[in-house]
């Protein structure tokens, strides 16, 4: 099991669950070592699915991107009013000359759905094909959180990735 810069799990996870016990809601997610964490009970979580393209295209050579992609799935809390479909944009931007190996940088989001998710300060680290974009969200019903993406993109140019799709796992920290 692997942390990232935020002390927080990271990797690819197998499956996530949610355990009700009473009137408590906990999110269980299990990842590929079988390790088991528990997180907190205001936590939302869910799948995103969607496609997006890159400008001017990853290859070998560094070069600052633009990332711009859009996403939607299903996200279940703790809190009915904050569980359902959400549609999700972003657009990013480098921080660094990105190449097919690795890249980092920041941007801006939002998802609408049961609640309006502002996404501010995005940031993203990408490793290859994994993806993983951290951001402060504040929803329309006044709460306010963290919101987490770990996903994977697939290429649908070759030699130079100018379009995916891509799939996430997400989660959202603070949801009420």
């Amino acid at each position: 099991m692997k942390t990232d810069l935020r002390g927080r799990v990271s990797g690819r996870m197998l499956c996530l669950g949610i355990v009700a016990v009473g009137a408590s809601v906990a999110v269980v997610a299990a990842s590929p070592a079988g390790a088991v964490a528990v997180i907190r009970p205001d936590v939302g979580v869910g799948t995103l699915a969607g496609t997006g393209g890159l400008s001017p295209g990853l290859t070998t050579t560094p070069t600052p991107q633009q990332w711009i992609f859009g996403a939607s799935g299903n996200v279940t809390d703790a809190n009915p009013t904050g569980s359902g479909v959400y549609d999700c944009s972003f657009s990013l931007r480098s921080s660094i000359a990105e190449t097919l190996a690795h890249g980092a940088g920041s941007g801006d989001g939002s998802c609408s759905g049961p609640l309006y998710l502002d996404l501010e300060g995005a940031t993203y680290v990408r490793v290859g094909t994994d993806l993983a974009i951290y951001a402060n969200f504040l929803a329309s019903n006044g709460s306010s959180g963290h919101f987490v993406a770990e996903c994977v993109y697939e290429p649908d140019s070759v030699p130079s990735y100018i379009s995916y799709h891509l799939s996430c796992g997400i989660s959202l920290e603070g949801l009420i």
